[in-house]
């Protein structure tokens, strides 16, 4: 952190560095990231990194600056580094890396920045490859297509909406993948498979195959108010802290003078599969055994909320340890 005292350290500098990356390195980070964890586990280990990375592809032994020997010992050294378990890489950590490595490249380096990542994951030879440029272009024409049939008293968020809960049968605020293409096929976006898994894993930030509608909704809607900031909150409130809700859950627990403990005790008697979830139903049940009076737009909140995997269940330790 900047100390803002007259003077600036040595690693504050490079801490400013640091977070200058563009959104087009960084989008091309995550690219590779997905492309490398193609089972899509959210980490690598060590040893299937050093495995795929491809020393030889690097611009510093094409010029032959540095031999293969030199590249791949450099990075296997300094990304080992990185991990906290000394065994995996995670998609932060791997960004990291290349945060670094974006602190040496100024922006006329653009290019190189995208050789040195690209090459030597081969990113650029999967045929499922969709540069952040082409991706920032079907949004634009997404937003196009939304925009020419909306109706003149909506806006391009709230129509978008509409659509998906036409597929969103259990109201459950999310898509996978064969919603979100059908979707766009109401609004007449006739994009590639491969485009459309693009746009898809730009949203599907859990990597769950499935991501939460009101954020896309709350971007289009801003896009069309032309970035006005009072928009797209809008959009967001079901996937802000029920803070309200918790006050009157934990007041309802102190009046009936009991603990955490009972909660969790009537979620592991409703919890039929036994393995730490509840799906709404189950969820919903356990809140009104537990005394809890609560409207149906706050146990759909809460549920939302706490949805974190997008999965249709909850993690009620997840829930019990907000009360605590």
């Amino acid at each position: 952190m900047i100390q803002k005292d007259g003077s600036i350290s040595y690693s504050e500098f490079i801490e400013l560095i640091r977070t200058s990356i563009s959104e087009k390195r960084l989008a091309v980070v995550k690219h590779a990231f997905q492309y490398i964890d193609q089972q899509n586990k959210g980490t690598i280990s060590l040893q299937e990194l050093f495995q795929k990375f491809q020393a030889q592809e690097h611009p510093r032994v094409k010029s032959r600056q540095k031999s293969v020997e030199q590249v791949r010992e450099e990075f296997e050294n300094t990304i080992s580094k990185k991990s906290q378990d000394n065994q995996s890489i995670t998609e932060q950590e791997f960004l990291d890396y290349y945060v670094d490595c974006n602190a040496t490249l100024p922006e006329e380096r653009e290019e190189y920045f995208m050789t040195l990542l690209l090459n030597c994951w081969a990113v650029t030879a999967a045929e499922d490859y969709v540069s952040p440029e082409r991706l920032a272009d079907l949004e634009i024409i997404l937003f196009e297509k939304i925009r020419q049939k909306t109706n003149t008293n909506q806006d391009e968020g709230k129509a978008i909406r509409k659509a998906f809960k036409l597929f969103d049968l259990n109201d459950s605020g999310v898509v996978n993948m064969q919603q979100f293409t059908k979707v766009l096929e109401i609004f007449g976006c006739i994009f590639s498979q491969k485009e459309i898994a693009a746009i898809f894993n730009k949203y599907d930030k859990q990597r769950t195959g499935r991501f939460q509608y009101e954020d896309f909704c709350g971007l289009i809607a801003t896009i069309g108010a032309g970035n006005n900031s009072n928009v797209k909150p809008v959009f967001f409130l079901e996937s802000q802290v029920p803070k309200e809700t918790l006050e009157r859950i934990k007041k309802e627990l102190r009046r009936q003078n009991r603990g955490v403990e009972f909660i969790g005790m009537i979620f592991e008697k409703s919890d039929k599969n036994q393995n730490g979830t509840l799906d709404r139903d189950e969820f919903i049940w356990a809140m009104r055994e537990c005394g809890f009076q609560l409207t149906n737009t706050e146990y759909k909140n809460l549920f939302k909320y706490f949805d974190r995997q997008n999965d249709n269940a909850i993690r009620y330790n997840d829930f019990i340890q907000i009360l605590q």
